[in-house]
């Protein structure tokens, strides 16, 4: 019984120092500041849209100052 008590002992210390690191990890991430990269996204070109008035393409530019989500996908 008392070797079951030091090995529960050891696991939760382990467990509250690697919670401890993770947090102080965790603080320095949120400190740096993301890279920004000053460059225009290129348009996407290709055959027919799908889901936009007959079939026009969606020009980025037009779409400035909204969030828009791109996913790409292809049929395999």
């Amino acid at each position: 019984m008392d070797r079951r008590i030091r090995v529960a002992t050891r696991v939760i210390l382990a467990c509250i120092a690697i919670g401890t690191a993770l947090c102080a990890n965790t603080a320095r991430v949120e400190a740096q500041q993301p890279a920004s990269i000053d460059a225009a996204a290129p348009e996407l070109v290709g055959g027919a849209w799908l889901n936009t008035p007959k079939n026009a393409p969606i020009k980025l530019a037009s779409r400035k100052g909204k969030v828009t989500v791109v996913e790409f996908w292809t049929f395999g």
